[in-house]
């Protein structure tokens, strides 16, 4: 009976202490695979901002072009091959991806320098996307259109709604906020460009054919139906919506 004990007694230490080594190796593992992720993650960031950084740096370089057209926004414009799509080298493409209107902002006085005759503003989806205040993305816009107005009295401004998205509940935060920009533009009088109803069906679903696999931004498609929308908008005769 006591030899059946110490039998037992060792079969649980033997199997409670493979347990433990086995727990510890996965601990050990899911640490070394977190740590390989931070690490990925820190350079993953680390890349993009150095990307942010040289696309700025280029923007900064153009030299000002006379009679120029100039697109300025996020990834939707800078995604946007104007130049090769209009074949028209006075369109001048400053659209940065990843940027809030704030950002935008902040690099105004490089448009303004170029002293374009005409500046199509398009921006507020990272606004969305980071949960920007909707009081603080109209100060930015309202901020920009008072700036281009006092600097650029002779220039045309125009903006463009924010482009609609596959994404449902970002695309209701849209809506909402191009409300808000209808609004502004208004009180402006500063022309909106509606783009959203030539990227929708009939059933007034958003025609998934226009956009690429995010969901986000356009495909190729889509910036070709972008081109039509905005061509008689940078000769000042915009066509019917």
């Amino acid at each position: 009976m006591r030899k059946t004990a110490i039998i037992f007694f060792i079969v649980y230490v033997v199997i409670s202490l493979s347990i433990m080594v086995y727990y510890h190796q996965r601990y050990k593992s899911f640490q070394h695979k977190n740590e390989l992720l931070t690490k990925d993650s820190k350079s993953t960031e680390k890349y993009f901002h150095c990307i942010h950084k040289n696309r700025i740096n280029i923007i900064s370089n153009i030299p000002p072009k006379k009679n120029s057209v100039v697109f300025l926004g996020d990834s939707h414009f800078q995604y946007f091959e104007v130049t090769a799509l209009f074949n028209d080298i006075n369109l001048v493409n400053m659209g940065v991806a990843g940027e809030t209107t704030r950002e935008i902002l902040s690099r105004l006085n490089d448009v303004l320098s170029n002293k374009p005759k005409t500046i199509l503003f398009e921006g507020g989806f990272n606004d969305v996307y980071y949960n920007t205040p909707i009081d603080s993305v109209s100060k930015n816009i309202k901020d920009l259109i008072k700036k281009v107005k006092i600097n650029l009295p002779n220039t045309s401004l125009f903006i463009l709604e924010i482009p609609p998205t596959l994404v449902q509940f970002r695309d209701v935060k849209i809506n909402t906020l191009n409300q808000k920009i209808d609004s502004i533009c208004a009180e402006s009088n500063v022309p909106l460009i509606r783009i959203n109803n030539f990227f929708k069906k009939e059933n007034g679903k958003i025609n998934t054919a226009y956009f690429s696999e995010d969901g986000i931004h356009f495909n190729g498609l889509g910036y070709l139906k972008l081109k039509d929308i905005l061509q008689l908008y940078i000769k000042n005769q915009p066509i019917a919506q």
